[in-house]
């Protein structure tokens, strides 16, 4: 019996995936009653597969948040853009914490974020001083992930010259989203002061 190369199995494999998809995605209207059921389903697959490959390369899904925080405001609605930053940043802070409790690594606990933690401390006990509950609270909200963010999670996953390229892509792609989007929004609407 002739044997099948790599290529063919391959090939074979990604055929089959495509097909499960279109028939999970037909059948979706069956299990969620609306016309955006497709879209839930394969964002649930994607989440996935996202988690799956996040246990693995949990330095991804830093550089993912890291990128949605950066993106600049009013290009997709402010309730979803508010939610993906808050969410992917969890999330890359849950599988930092995952990654680090299962390989027994060390936390880099930097000044700067025992300075910001003693902020926050502060900006708390305050809060109740403030007329405006909600937008202090929103505030202090913005301020812990930010700095889990950039005063835990970077110093404690970029440690290598791999790792230090894939976050300076990262900055430099998010640069160029936001000087793209600016020249658009410039020609669109024109310079207002």
């Amino acid at each position: 019996p002739r044997r099948y190369s790599n290529f063919q199995w391959k090939s074979v494999v990604v055929i089959a995936v495509v097909i499960l998809i279109a028939l999970l995605a037909g059948a979706s209207g069956l299990v969620i009653s609306s016309t955006y059921a497709p879209l839930l389903i394969g964002g649930a697959l994607m989440g996935v597969l996202a988690a799956t490959t996040a246990l693995f390369k949990p330095v991804w899904v830093l550089y993912l948040a890291i990128f949605l925080v950066l993106f600049p405001e009013g290009l997709i609605p402010s309730e979803i853009q508010s939610y993906l930053n808050r969410s992917f940043t969890v999330f890359a802070v849950v599988v930092w914490g995952v990654d680090t409790l299962t390989r027994r690594k060390k936390i880099i606990v930097t000044p700067s974020l025992f300075f910001i933690t003693s902020f926050i401390v502060w900006s708390v006990i305050t809060l109740f001083w403030a007329k405006d509950l909600d937008a202090g609270s929103t505030s202090i909200q913005r301020y812990v992930l930010r700095s889990l963010l950039f005063l835990l999670l970077i110093p404690n996953q970029i440690k290598t010259h791999t790792e230090v390229a894939g976050l300076m892509r990262v900055l430099a792609f998010s640069g160029w989203v936001l000087l793209i989007s600016g020249v658009a929004l410039l020609m669109q609407y024109g310079y207002t002061a």
